[in-house]
């Protein structure tokens, strides 16, 4: 499928009292931002009705309804005048246009605000866990907020030490010959992929991950993967 136009792919996740909201922002195919957060940071969308929305027990419509308003703050602040949605909770669309009865304050709160929004809103219900790739990103970030605290908290993602680090470490790997694809940030990590063999290098810079141990997977080559190691290595040691 295509996605031609501006796209919003929104998705919400709830582990152990903690509810948050990922989206990944589209146009004409390619992903161009990614965003995610907390949920008990989002007092500049509910208000005064964040305490209820916290306290509903809805965790995950919560979390869903905060990915739209998120996505709808983006298009505001980029001048984009008409976005879809894509989502895979079914009652969204039906509760922001007074289809469906509004039981809790996160619900309440979009049948308030979604007939007001100046952006226009079509609305697409997705399959989740299907393989829509842009679908998965956006459950990837809400589960990666569910690590740390808010990365973005609807601003765009920061470009911080973590990105930095990533870029450094491309520019090693592309002077030793190998095919390397742009670095992306995705939430709290940055990615760097290999083009020409799969293979792909994370780095975090959490409480919970240092930027200094990467994940390293999607390695088929098993000596490229132990070269890539040893280079990392040899990076972290000159940057001690």
């Amino acid at each position: 499928m295509q996605y031609p136009g501006y796209w919003a792919f929104t998705d919400g996740s709830y582990r152990d009292g903690t509810t948050t909201w990922g989206v990944a922002i589209v146009r004409d195919d390619r992903e161009i931002a990614v965003l995610n957060g907390l949920l008990e940071d989002a007092e500049d969308v509910f208000g005064r009705d964040l305490d209820a929305v916290l306290a509903s027990g809805s965790h995950q419509i919560g979390g869903e309804v905060a990915a739209v308003y998120r996505a709808v703050q983006w298009c505001v602040r980029h001048g984009v005048a008409e976005v879809t949605i894509a989502h895979d909770l079914k009652g969204l669309p039906l509760w922001a246009q007074g289809k469906w009865k509004a039981n809790v304050p996160a619900t309440r709160a979009l049948r308030r605000d979604a007939p007001h929004w100046p952006v226009r809103v079509r609305w697409v219900k997705v399959k989740a866990h299907r393989g829509n790739r842009f679908n998965e990103k956006a459950d990837s970030l809400a589960k990666d907020a569910l690590g740390e605290p808010s990365v973005d908290s609807g601003k765009d993602v920061v470009r911080d030490l973590q990105a930095v680090k990533a870029e450094a470490f491309r520019e090693i790997l592309r002077r030793h010959g190998l095919g390397i694809e742009p670095v992306t940030v995705h939430g709290i990590y940055a990615r760097v992929r290999l083009a020409d063999l799969p293979g792909m290098v994370d780095i975090y810079n959490t409480k919970k991950r240092n930027w200094r141990n990467p994940y390293l997977h999607g390695f088929r080559d098993r000596a490229l993967q132990r070269d890539v190691e040893r280079l990392w290595r040899e990076f972290t040691a000159a940057e001690s």
